[in-house]
């Protein structure tokens, strides 16, 4: 029982670990969206 235990203790920290690289990851995408619209803007 404690093999499963670790394995799924294992899992949980993967899961949180993707969660926070996706969260992260949109994040740039925001970022990147608002520098092209001030470069945009500041063009015009």
């Amino acid at each position: 029982m404690k093999k499963i235990e670790r394995i799924i203790s294992t899992l949980k920290g993967i899961s949180k670990y993707i969660l926070v690289n996706e969260r992260i990851n949109s994040q740039r995408c925001v970022a990147q969206n608002v520098n092209t619209t001030k470069t945009i803007i500041e063009h015009n």
